[in-house]
């Protein structure tokens, strides 16, 4: 299980006890002579699962004179009182504490102890203490400190004594339990944590002048002492609310000559107070979310390592920082403020090994090195470069002209974040803010040209993990004209917005022989009006030897009106009538161009051989061979590529059998298509035997107003993963799964556990296009009987619909109203009587005089393979009239088959035809069985809701919400022929709301009993 979370749950019997305590503690346990131990160490865990997973993974592998000591630390243990924690609880979060390997991570674990309940806590803060703090031996540079502190944490979390949280991997959480655990051990060892909002004032004296180490976290904090003499604090961490001006008192930290860590949150002061120059020993000072004027006052402080200010309101860098030659670290991220570093300060800073600046906007870089302090003068770039020691620098710059054009950085292993330009998005950039650093470069609003003329850009291109480029001018070739190397460690590549681009990669020259992108995950290309493809080869059959989109896992293409497929070629084309699945011509793709001119109007699928067999060139995303380079993709979005007709066509080069059991996309997981003009085909040309797409859980398509089906039923066949469709917004989509000439039974295509349907008018059906004959009657417009506006709100009206529902204690009446909110805008309908298809004494009818076509979205054969399906949401689809067809369903007499058994949701909005939700069906009929919830709005045609037959199958229903339905008169109605049911037992319903329904007679008018026991609106 190895979970890294801990649920406060009750305790647990011996046997779930003992089996949770095995999978801590490892195979050890079976060791001779130690597994009586380990059952006597597991019951002192009192079956407390908090006290279980930390002794467990404590004594993990450990020997058998280990566990015989912490058997006897338990059993000896005599714990602190602490309300509402077991003792035994404390005593064994106290033995994993004392089993940690060293004395770095017993220091890193009670450091956690500072942060507030339920922090998400930076571990970099942990970092950075302790360097300060000197924790770590033999460790001399902040980044080996950052590497040992990670391990450090992911021990403590398998362990148990630290979470993951929810803010990523560089921060972490402490359950409040083992807060408090460690807050008891850390008091011992003079640690002294006040974590109260409301607290106003320090604690007093005594309390501080004995301890190491002192955190008070309040939004009231005002008062401070005057004086101090606290001889052994090392570390003093101070938050307070940010909108409170700060006066710190001038003597505060006179008695603190030993301190080495001082952190301020939220503070607002003009300046420090004028004893932080006593302050000599002080290695870490830390400001977070500060408004300081004047910070001068830190050039005293000249054993200083790691000076940070994080978002604080800091106009201008003191000169004096240049006295700062300890200095390893300085932050100033999203000091959004700051318009001025002093010239010749940062080089003066001779063993920075880190340069924290991004969010940092408005600094005018000199263009060359100030040799001299002018008023109001910057720092120049340069400066940055003669730092030998920097090994981290993430910095904003806001214009390529400033970078030095010949002088690239003295250390080549440095790891860097940098931006270049104004215009890049910060939104895209979350990582920037993390100190795991990966090697990420932006470039904005610059000609290539300006990228080419600085050595020290060409130097990070070739390392950069992560590249975007937006609006560079100029620029054709992604690959080989900005790195004649082929980007050999770029993990991920967005470029947008950049007018000249062509190609991400042009191969057509032989002068390149390295392959390009040999490690690329990610792909986003965004705006680019003349992208044509993504690789450019003169030889298709040369390209596999040339590019390597092993790692792709994520493609993302949007705005690229000319792009015509990942790779053409300019070999032949071989075409094939797509229903006939057969070769009717060759044509070279250099008569593309011309042909484009001529765009041939879609061939519909026949039944019928075609009179005429006419060649049509398609724009494909991928063919048969770019299809394969790609075997690792994982998510694929499309969008706005006008040019696109296919996505997936699969048609090529005659294959033999071991080619085609190649699994296409077997990785594949989501598919987004989006405003696709042209798009008429998904997947095309499948042929027999194909593998692949086995992987794909989520399929999203919207304003795609050419395509007619989603997939052939050979690809849906292959969907065995598959838990989402969304498709809304097509205008032309007719059908999802659509007949592809197979003659095989659909009952092994597993349908997905949600369906979500919206604004397709020309939808008819979810499966091939089967359909029924039925007879139309016209119907009587007129029925005396119906309540009009003013009798729907009465409470007469209200009455005589529950007249058939009996009553229970304290039984509560349904909604019903024609005023009210929805969430569903208000909208005119107007259904002509001819289009309603029931009799006014037997809504349930649907015999016709005159034969036409019933359209069922879910017909019988397609229903028997929904056996995953737990939402179903429609919205706005005019065409269908009949939503579960059950007639046909196939029965045997030797059982009764549980029809859509999973479905919980079902929510119908604006369905103008349906006049039936469940068509008839067999009378062993057995399913819908954990329905949960049943909403229907504006479905006009629709005359009654369910029958008794079903009614009875909905045994696990809660809810009914019936609203703006015009000609519905009954809500249980007994469909045709079907037999009278005694009783229906609604047993879980709770809530019925019944609005605006002008012709609604009454709930049922058959002598059913109606039991509701759980009704309660």
């Amino acid at each position: 299980m190895k979970t890294q979370k801990i649920f406060p749950i009750n305790v647990l019997s011996e046997e779930e006890a003992w089996n949770l305590f095995k999978e801590m503690a490892g195979n050890c346990i079976y060791t001779p002579g130690l597994h009586p131990i380990a059952k006597e160490v597991a019951k002192e865990c009192g079956g407390l699962p908090v006290a279980i997973v930390t002794v467990g993974r404590a004594l993990e592998n450990k020997s058998e004179f280990e566990w015989s000591a912490a058997l006897q630390q338990l059993k000896n243990a005599i714990p602190k009182n602490i309300s509402g924690l077991d003792s035994k609880v404390y005593s064994s979060i106290e033995l994993s504490y004392s089993y940690l390997k060293s004395d770095e991570a017993k220091s890193c674990f009670l450091l956690c102890c500072l942060f507030a309940e339920d922090s998400n806590i930076p571990i970099e803060f942990l970092v950075r203490y302790g360097v300060g703090q000197r924790l770590f031996a033999k460790i001399d540079t902040v980044a080996d400190a950052r590497n040992r502190v990670h391990a450090i944490v992911k021990n403590l979390k398998r362990s148990f004594l630290l979470l993951d949280s929810e803010e990523g991997e560089e921060h972490v959480k402490m359950h409040d339990v083992v807060r408090d655990v460690a807050i008891s051990i850390a008091e011992n060892k003079g640690f002294l944590v006040r974590c109260n909002e409301t607290m106003e004032e320090w604690p007093e004296k005594d309390s501080c002048e004995c301890s190491t180490a002192i955190s008070l976290v309040s939004k009231e904090l005002k008062r401070y002492p005057g004086f101090l003499e606290c001889p052994k604090l090392e570390l003093l961490q101070l938050s307070c609310d940010k909108d409170t001006l700060q006066m710190l008192p001038p003597n505060l930290f006179k008695g603190m000559k030993g301190l080495k860590v001082l952190f301020l949150f939220g503070m607002s002061f003009p300046s420090l107070p004028q004893s932080i120059n006593v302050l000599q020993n002080l290695r870490t000072l830390q400001f977070v979310s500060c408004e300081i004027t004047d910070v001068s006052a830190i050039g005293e402080l000249r054993k200083l390592e790691i000076l940070s200010f994080w978002n604080c309101k800091i106009e201008e860098l003191p000169g004096e920082m240049r006295n700062l030659s300890c200095l390893k670290l300085l932050e100033l991220t999203k000091c959004s403020d700051l318009e001025r570093i002093p010239p010749n300060l940062l080089s003066s800073l001779s063993h920075l090994e880190e340069l924290y600046m991004f969010g940092v906007y408005y600094v005018d870089w000199e263009p060359m090195e100030g040799n001299k302090e002018e008023e109001g003068a910057n720092a120049s770039l340069t400066e940055l470069m003669s730092l030998s020691y920097l090994v981290t620098l993430k910095i904003q710059i806001p214009n390529i002209k400033v970078l030095p054009k010949d002088l690239p950085f003295k250390n080549e292993t440095i790891k860097f974040q940098i931006f270049v330009g104004n215009n890049v998005n910060q939104n895209n950039f979350t990582e920037y803010y993390n100190y795991l650093i990966k090697n990420s470069l932006g470039l904005a609003s610059c000609d290539v040209s300006d990228i080419a003329e600085r050595r020290m850009l060409l130097q990070l291109l070739k390392k950069s993990e992560i590249l975007r480029l937006k609006g560079i001018k100029n620029l054709k070739n992604i690959a080989y004209e900005l790195d004649k190397e082929g980007f050999q460690c770029l993990k991920f590549l967005e470029v947008c917005d950049s007018d000249d681009v062509e190609y991400v990669m042009d191969a057509t020259s032989n002068q390149n022989p390295r392959v390009a992108f040999p490690t690329l995950e990610s792909l986003e290309l965004v705006d680019l009006p003349n992208l044509k493809e993504i690789y450019h080869s003169q030889f298709l059959e040369r390209s596999f030897s040339r590019v390597c989109f092993g790692n792709l896992k994520s493609l993302r293409l949007y705005a690229l009106p000319r792009l015509i497929g990942f790779c053409t070629g300019v070999g032949p084309v071989e075409l094939v009538q797509p229903s006939l699945n057969q070769e009717v011509g060759r044509i070279g793709t250099d008569e593309v161009t011309n042909l484009e001119k001529h765009k041939m109007t879609d061939i519909q699928q026949h039944t019928g051989p075609f009179l005429e067999l006419t060649p049509i060139i398609y724009h494909k995303l991928f063919s048969s061979n770019t299809i394969l380079w790609a075997p690792n993709l994982e998510n694929l979005e499309l969008g706005r590529a006008d040019s696109l007709e296919v996505v997936f066509d699969l048609e090529g080069p005659k294959a033999n059998t071991d080619h085609q059991r190649i699994a296409v996309l077997a990785q594949l997981k989501t598919l987004k298509l989006k405003n696709l003009s042209e798009l008429r085909y998904v997947w095309k040309n499948v042929p027999l035997g194909i593998q692949g797409f086995q992987k794909l859980t989520s399929i999203e398509v919207s304003y795609c107003h050419r395509l007619r089906y989603l997939f052939p039923t050979s690809i849906a066949k292959l969907l065995v993963q598959l838990q989402s469709i969304e498709i809304y917004l097509c205008d032309a989509i007719e059908n999802i799964v659509q007949r592809d000439g197979e003659e095989e039974a659909t009952d092994n295509i597993l349908f997905p556990r949600e369906i979500y349907l919206e604004d397709c008018p020309k939808l008819k059906t979810i499966g091939s296009e089967i359909q029924s004959k039925r007879k139309s009657k016209k119907i009587n417009g007129e029925l005396d009987s119906r309540p009009n506006e003013h009798e729907l709100r009465s409470p007469a009206f209200l009455r005589r619909c529950l007249e058939c529902v009996p009553r229970r204690k304290n039984y509560g009446l349904m909604a019903v109203s024609d005023q009210g909110t929805t969430n569903k805008s208000q909208r005119s309908y107007s259904v002509k009587k001819e289009d309603t298809l029931s009799k006014p004494t037997d809504p349930k009818v649907s015999d016709s005089d005159n034969p036409s076509e019933i359209w069922s979205l879910f017909p019988s054969h397609i229903i028997e393979c929904l056996k995953n399906l737990e939402s179903i949401i429609l919205v706005d689809l005019p065409s269908p009239e009949v939503l579960f067809q059950l007639e046909e369903l196939n029965v045997e007499e030797s059982h009764m088959a549980p029809v859509l058994d999973q479905l919980r949701k079902l929510d119908l909005s604006d369905l103008p035809k349906l006049m039936h939700i469940w068509k008839k069906g067999p009378e062993r009929i057995l399913g819908f069985g954990n329905l949960r919830s049943l909403d229907v709005w504006g479905c006009h045609s629709l005359t009654y809701l369910f029958s008794p037959s079903i009614a009875k199958l909905l045994v696990m229903l809660e809810k009914i919400e019936v609203r703006h339905c015009k000609k519905i008169e009954e809500i249980l109605a007994r469909a045709g022929e079907e037999e009278k049911e005694k009783d229906v037992l609604f047993d879980k319903v709770n809530s019925i709301v019944l609005h605006n329904l002008p012709n609604l007679k009454c709930f049922c008018s058959e002598t059913n009993a109606l039991v509701w026991p759980s009704l309660k609106k």
